[in-house]
This record gives structure tokens, sequence and C-alpha cells, in this order.
């Protein structure tokens, strides 16, 4: 926004919106919100008091100004993220488990470039379409059923014994006599 120009702002607090737990949250709605305003080219949203209520649920009474409010955590959010971070965790192992060392990091490279670009690519267009032409309940039953078959690929692929237990790693012996006094 350019300096000296005209600023909308609409006040709202977070707990106003729709949220699936009653009250809303930090979430899916939160985000929504936040575009509702951008298309209407609001520049600022005035959230209120973010941090625990206090005496007689009033978010003017808090203990503490500086702590934030755990009812505004989106749930969802948050499962999402450990889910992300189990995939990705996941698939590292995965990776290591395929791919010989000497090829580690190109195979994470490779493995990067399907999963974080190739794939959301392919994917929000196939869910796309989906959607547009069949609605919502095809596109959840289609990817439950992609989710399914693919983790029943990892599991068969995956279960052989060469990959469920590593190789034990040769000793080497060492080729230089050490000497007193000399560093080699």
């Amino acid at each position: 926004m350019a300096a000296g120009a005209a600023a909308a702002q609409r006040k709202l607090h977070v707990t106003s919106l729709p949220g699936r737990h009653g009250i809303g949250d930090l979430g899916d709605e939160a985000y929504r919100f936040a575009d509702f305003l951008a298309e209407a080219r609001q520049s600022w949203w005035q959230m209120l008091p973010i941090h625990p209520i206090g005496a007689g649920n009033s978010p003017y009474c808090s203990m503490s100004v500086f702590a934030f409010s755990p009812l505004l955590i989106s749930l969802a959010s948050v499962f999402e993220g450990l889910g992300f971070g189990l995939l990705f965790a996941s698939g590292v192992v995965i990776v290591g488990k395929l791919v010989p060392r000497s090829l580690y990091s190109s195979g994470q490279a490779i493995a990067g470039t399907v999963a974080f670009g190739i794939a959301p690519i392919v994917g929000g267009q196939l869910g796309g379409y989906l959607y547009g032409a069949f609605g919502s309940v095809t596109l959840y039953v289609v990817a439950s059923a992609l989710a399914f078959a693919g983790a029943l690929f990892a599991y068969r692929s995956l279960a052989t014994p060469s990959l469920t237990r590593p190789a034990p790693v040769p000793e080497v012996e060492p080729t230089i006599e050490p000497q007193p006094g000399i560093v080699p």
C-alpha cells in the first residue's frame, strides 16, 4: 500500500468465525476470512485480544497480555502439520533404503522434486477436475482409494528382507600402522 493511501479495516474476533468446535480458531475459516478481506480491498483485520480469557470469560481481564489463547489453535492444522512431518520423515527413510549410498543426495533431490513439485501440480489439476465434474464426494473417494493403494504398494514393496534389515557394515582394517610420535 502506498504511503498516505487510505486504509480500511474490519474488526472481528477470531472466535466469532464459524468453527467445528463451537467457536472459531486460526484454521481454515480464518484463512477464508482473510481472503475475503483481501478481495474486498480491506487492509487490516483487527482481531481484538487473542490472549487467554480471564475472570468472567472476558478477554480484557487476562492474567497475561503476552500469552496466546489455546482455544484459538486449530487442531486440524496441528494434525496436518504432524502428518506432513511424518510423511516427509518417512519419505527420507524410504529413499535412504531404496537408493545406494553413493546416490543418496541425488535420490533425495529427485524425491523432493516429485513430492513437492510435480505431484502437487498433477494432483491439483486432477483434483480440480474431479471436484468440478463430479463433486466433492467423488473427489474424496478417489483420493482415499489412491492413498490406500499407495499404502498397500509401499507396504508390499518395502516389506522385503533386504529393505527391513540393514546390511552389516564391513570392518575396515587400517592400512597404515601408527608409529609412536608420528601423526599421520
